[in-house]
């Protein structure tokens, strides 16, 4: 089980560089697996990352720099599915705040489909509820946290398989011209 490495800001920012690379790649929204939505509601934003077999993570990112991660590992032990009464890990959403809580009730965000969730009030610390997880289940956090903690390397090396010929229509230098850039 892994933590969230990037403070709410550096994470938007790496998330938004992401869905635009994406974007440059492939006009197909359906086909993108990073996307961003700087309107998502009032005075919020949303990231995901949807691979497209049942694994994604959401982010949303409020006005006053407080933010939600929720991923979902569909192979995951924790999976409601994969429990013998269907329903979310005990304690998954405990102690978060109710205004982030609502950012998941929307039909969106599948607030069911967790298998792990970390939530920042402060813009620089992550915490999570007071699910008791074994060490022995997988939570998919640590590969799917990876997938949202990258760089212009790690999402060129992401892309160039993913996308694999069409890889060049942005390239290296286009994906390095947009991490690069400013806020």
């Amino acid at each position: 089980m892994s933590t969230p490495t990037l403070v709410p800001a550096q994470l938007q920012y790496v998330m938004r560089c992401a869905a635009k690379c994406d974007a440059a790649i492939t006009s197909e929204e359906w086909l993108r697996a990073f996307h961003y939505e700087e309107n998502w509601s009032d005075g919020v934003l949303m990231a995901k990352y949807d691979n497209g077999a049942g694994d994604h993570v959401i982010a949303f990112f409020t006005s006053d720099g407080k933010a939600v991660i929720k991923g979902f590992d569909h192979e995951s032990e924790v999976s409601p599915h994969a429990r013998e009464t269907y329903g979310v890990w005990p304690g998954m959403y405990d102690g978060m705040p109710p205004e982030l809580l609502r950012l998941l009730q929307d039909e969106a965000s599948e607030v069911e489909h967790v298998t792990f969730c970390y939530w920042s009030v402060d813009g620089q610390s992550w915490v999570s509820g007071n699910a008791l997880i074994p060490d022995d289940l997988d939570d998919g956090s640590t590969w799917l946290l990876s997938m949202i903690s990258l760089n212009a390397v790690d999402f060129t090396e992401w892309a160039k398989d993913y996308y694999e010929e069409k890889f060049d229509l942005i390239g290296e230098s286009g994906i390095a011209a947009v991490f690069n850039s400013s806020h």
